[in-house]
């Protein structure tokens, strides 16, 4: 693993690069250091009183939980997704009635077969809702001192814990919400009641890469042998050995961007024959997609326009008449298991954005 600085134009890097790692490296490598060498900045550990590996004496308690509490922001964020697929879907509709349409201009202009509408992470980064002052909100990412010490050991947990408490008390009252691998996360759970210092610091949660590929695991189960996975091998989209990687959740990015794509191919052949059967929702709903992709093709507000195309879909319950176009073709073998996989892939998206 090596850690960067960043680099300014004036003033130079902090310290020399810095690369972590149990192999020796050659004497002509003047900017590597081992781990044995980290720089005095390593922030010191905390006196652990946790011995050994001692076992919680009770089990965490939580009287308010409740299934299903926040179900009204889980439809609107499906609603969201729900939207972007229908915006690319129509458009990409349009690109293929160009030709017919337009003769006189190449096929090939990138004018013409450009999808203006961005993927599903870009989009999502562009119609976020504004902050107070009106601009978009943007993430910071900015990397702790290291700590000189296996990452599973109480001290090491400990420091980071109140570091973190420490850090977050700059900015805001109340606890941080900590993401850790599987591993660190059993452990980081029994400290709050090990230790009552650490009971109200923090809020752990498990790692979100180990939660999507148990996810993409799943998708894996549910595609492994139901004729989509050659068709990626068909579509030359990846090779046999790639498709393997992608269903045992050896890959991760492939699988995401895999599953995505295939997300969008089903859902145009599905909305294609849901318009089919409610051609009023088709005309109502068209304009306002083009009007989406006008806006993201010329640049302009699209959360505003994104905001009125939500509204509209409300409006015309389009929800309540997508369930019920999957209730009448429920006995379909094969529309059942497309349209399970299509809600599967949303799930793993939601958890993607709230995370």
């Amino acid at each position: 693993m090596a850690v960067y600085q960043q680099q300014h134009s004036t003033h130079g890097t902090c310290d020399d690069p810095l690369l972590i790692s149990s192999i020796p490296q050659p004497k002509s490598s003047t900017t590597s250091r081992t781990l044995t060498d980290v720089p005095k900045t390593v922030v010191p550990l905390v006196q652990s009183k946790i011995p050994g590996n001692p076992k919680p004496e009770h089990s965490p308690h939580y009287p308010n939980f409740e299934i299903d509490s926040n179900d009204d922001e889980l439809i609107a964020s499906r609603l969201k997704d729900t939207v972007w697929l229908l915006a690319r879907s129509v458009h990409r509709q349009s690109c293929e009635q160009v030709p017919a349409t337009v003769s006189s201009q190449s096929v090939t202009d990138p004018q013409v077969r450009t999808q203006h509408i961005p993927v599903w992470s870009a989009y999502n980064s562009i119609v976020c809702e504004a902050t107070i002052d009106g601009s978009n909100a943007v993430d910071n990412v900015h990397t702790l001192p290291l700590i000189n010490a296996p990452a599973h050991e109480w001290p090491s947990l400990t420091t980071s814990l109140e570091q973190l408490h420490n850090l977050n008390g700059t900015i805001c009252s109340g606890p941080v919400l900590v993401w850790l691998d599987m591993d660190l996360y059993k452990r980081a759970r029994k400290i709050p009641y090990l230790d009552p210092q650490f009971s109200e610091m923090t809020i752990e949660s498990p790692g979100q890469f180990h939660t999507v590929l148990c996810g993409l695991r799943c998708l894996g189960a549910t595609l492994e042998s139901s004729g989509l996975d050659q068709a990626w091998v068909d579509a030359d989209l990846y090779s046999s050995v790639t498709v393997v990687q992608i269903l045992n959740e050896k890959h991760h990015n492939r699988a995401i961007d895999a599953n995505q794509i295939t997300l969008q191919v089903l859902f145009d052949l599905w909305i294609g024959v849901f318009f089919e059967h409610h051609p009023t929702l088709r005309q109502a709903i068209y304009v306002a997609l083009h009007e989406l992709t006008d806006v993201f093709k010329d640049g302009g507000d699209a959360n505003s326009v994104q905001q009125k195309l939500l509204t509209l879909t409300q409006s015309l319950d389009l929800t309540k008449h997508m369930d019920d176009f999957d209730r009448a073709n429920d006995k379909y073998p094969m529309y059942k298991l497309a349209r399970m996989y299509m809600k599967q892939v949303m799930n793993l998206l939601q958890f993607l954005r709230g995370t």
